[in-house]
């Protein structure tokens, strides 16, 4: 694809996991990805709090679903009897996508955008 877009950033290792209707887990790996973590500040009625959020780019038309979970590097394999306990509070850097965004050039999807 001739996509003007400049992917020199995403120079960095994802791995995306997700729970296949099967009970399996499927684990792909992204060697070319950006993935940038950020503290926001949710405001309420009641008051506010800090939230943690991501952003995942993934150049091509990468597989990612809203559910998938994602960690920085090369990932470790896991089972279907360890996905309960896969969760954010108990792995550091976990995250679970909520949205994901595809990208578009001349018809063609240049790269996916993902977060939560």
């Amino acid at each position: 694809m001739d996509c003007p877009l400049d992917y020199s950033l995403c120079d960095q290792t994802v791995t995306s996991y997700r729970r296949e209707r099967d009970g399996s887990v499927a684990r792909t790996v992204h060697p070319r990805a950006f993935l940038d973590f950020k503290k926001v500040r949710n405001v309420e009625k009641t008051g506010s709090a800090d939230a943690a959020s991501f952003l995942l780019v993934v150049p091509g038309s990468a597989d990612i679903r809203e559910g998938d979970k994602v960690l920085m590097g090369d990932g470790p394999e896991i089972g279907p009897s360890d996905w309960a306990s896969f969760i954010p509070s108990k792995v550091r850097g976990l995250c679970v996508v909520r949205w994901t965004d595809p990208k578009h050039w001349r018809g063609e999807v240049c790269h996916v955008e993902a977060g939560g």
